[in-house]
């Protein structure tokens, strides 16, 4: 389900008021969530009210609950709620139903093109699913098995069929990946042409600031020109320590994973007792995967592969826990800060987010 035009046209004029600068934006979020909340993590309170409405509720859309049966958007409008008239809480109340539906809202920032929203730095139009690990994964675990059965002559004729149509159609992937890698190749030229436009725009601009008779005009210019100059630096910066972070932990996935294993085991010999072989070696698959899933949330700059990864815990979360920290441990101090900090990140999120993995 999306968030329609109307429905953040409405969210817009509701929060725009309480949330103008960085300090109120930070009050209110953690009167909603806490001060130590994970989801507060990806919500960047900086920049202009334009652009920060857009992108936060993008943010608390993909995180959807909080809880269980509790939407982090609606936990956020129940605190708006507290803090407004009785005009704003019946027009709360009306997105009550909506925001609280069991299909998971959406913002469409795409639709976002009105006055009251001048300006978004991240507009999703490619499905995340389309590069999602998870898939991956399992194209290339029917790849192996697949090709295991062909050559021992197990498959049947039918299941001939279907092996012989995958290998074609990840023919076609295979074009899709170059062609995704020659698009972000292209949009990264395309960005620094636009950056290196802006600051032009941005230089002019402030020649003319002491126009007396466009001067406020001329402030409001330099304020738009400064926040979206910020953005797409931080955007662009965060996702080249993002690839640097991942091809790290690409390149040494499997030996983590052993050394995860072995580490954890050794320090809860009572569970090590207690497991079998198999179980041992379900635990380091586990351990690969969500390492795999850190490595696409460095690649893109997203959590949403930690929020749900459907990967189940076969051992005690303690054990994982340690497991992962010991991953923290292995991470050199070769690699960029903004690397380092990215993976200590999202590791940390995901060893917070292991009892809902535990549960679901």
């Amino acid at each position: 389900m999306n968030l329609n035009r109307e429905t953040i046209k409405e969210l817009f004029s509701i929060l725009e008021p309480l949330m103008g600068n960085e300090k109120e934006r930070n009050n209110l979020l953690q009167q909603a969530f806490g001060t130590n909340a994970p989801i507060l993590r990806h919500i960047d309170c900086s920049g202009s009210v334009a652009t920060f409405i857009p992108e936060m509720l993008h943010k608390l859309t993909s995180h959807s609950e909080v809880a269980p049966g509790k939407q982090a958007l609606w936990v956020l409008l129940e605190t708006v709620r507290e803090n407004v008239g009785d005009d704003i809480k019946e027009r709360i109340d009306k997105l009550r139903a909506f925001i609280n539906s069991p299909a998971k809202p959406i913002v469409d920032t795409s639709i976002i093109n009105d006055k009251e929203v001048e300006q978004i730095v991240e507009i999703e139009n490619l499905e995340s699913s389309v590069l999602n690990p998870e898939l991956v994964k399992l194209i290339n675990l029917a790849l192996t098995t697949g090709n295991e059965s062909d050559k021992s002559g197990q498959l049947s004729e039918k299941q001939k069929e279907e092996f012989d149509y995958l290998k074609e159609q990840i023919k076609s992937l295979r074009l899709i990946e170059k062609q995704l890698t020659d698009i972000e190749n292209n949009a990264r030229h395309l960005v620094y042409e636009m950056m290196q436009f802006l600051e032009s725009e941005l230089a002019q601009i402030r020649s003319l600031a002491e126009d007396t008779e466009k001067g406020l005009e001329n402030k409001i210019k330099i304020q738009n020109y400064e926040s979206l100059i910020k953005d797409v630096r931080k955007f662009t910066t965060q996702l080249d320590h993002g690839k640097e972070a991942a091809s790290w932990l690409n390149q040494n996935l499997t030996q983590l994973a052993y050394m995860a294993r072995k580490g954890a085991l050794d320090r809860c010999p009572d569970i090590k007792n207690q497991v079998n072989q198999k179980q041992m070696d379900d635990f380091r698959l586990t351990v690969e995967l969500y390492l795999e899933c850190i490595s696409h949330c460095c690649s893109w700059g997203r959590y949403n592969s930690l929020d749900f990864p459907e990967i189940p815990l076969v051992l005690d979360i303690s054990v994982y826990e340690i497991a992962f920290n010991l991953v923290k441990e292995q991470i050199p101090t070769h690699l960029s800060n903004a690397a380092i900090e990215q993976l200590q990140d999202y590791t940390d999120y995901l060893i917070k987010r292991l009892p809902f993995y535990c549960c679901s």
